[in-house]
């Protein structure tokens, strides 16, 4: 019997890959970035700490929609914010916590990764993780949030019709 060919460069999706992860893995990835946000709030972070924290808004980015990236815009760039100051000051001091006003930005952002993580399917996660990979294979620390949040912005001002 002949193949067909159906243009796709990529073998088809296990069932598993268009599931969501199970609640206990969830729950799992979610704990490990909570504790590692409570760790930063108390002031006995590491630069790893930071690090867990940075990639899950960097995933939880990369797995939103345009919608909720518009809406949520101000909280990511807060919290990337916060987590490179963080990372930054740890560098010099050795000494990683997260400045109290960032911590309702970085909560917001963990509790949509939470959200994320009981709905959307393994292949999207693990095509994030990809692209994170990627990101990171660069120079420094990627700007994802803070170069989207200028072109919102240069969008916006695009968009406004003088009075």
């Amino acid at each position: 019997m002949k193949e067909r060919n159906l243009g796709r460069n990529t073998p088809p999706l296990s069932p598993e890959q268009l599931l969501p992860i199970s609640p206990i893995k969830a729950r799992h990835i979610a704990l490990k970035a909570h504790l590692a946000l409570a760790s930063l709030r108390q002031g006995f972070g590491t630069v790893g700490t930071a690090g867990e924290v940075l990639k899950t808004l960097y995933i939880t980015y990369l797995l939103s929609n345009a919608e909720v990236i518009r809406l949520r815009i101000e909280d990511f760039a807060s919290a990337e914010k916060g987590l490179k100051m963080a990372v930054e000051v740890a560098a010099q001091t050795g000494s990683c916590a997260l400045e109290k006003g960032y911590w309702p930005a970085v909560g917001s952002v963990l509790a949509l990764h939470d959200r994320q993580l009981g709905r959307l399917p393994l292949y999207r996660r693990e095509k994030a993780y990809s692209e994170l990979r990627d990101l990171a294979a660069g120079p420094g620390l990627p700007n994802l949030v803070l170069s989207q949040r200028r072109i919102l912005n240069e969008s916006a001002v695009a968009n406004e019709t003088p009075k």
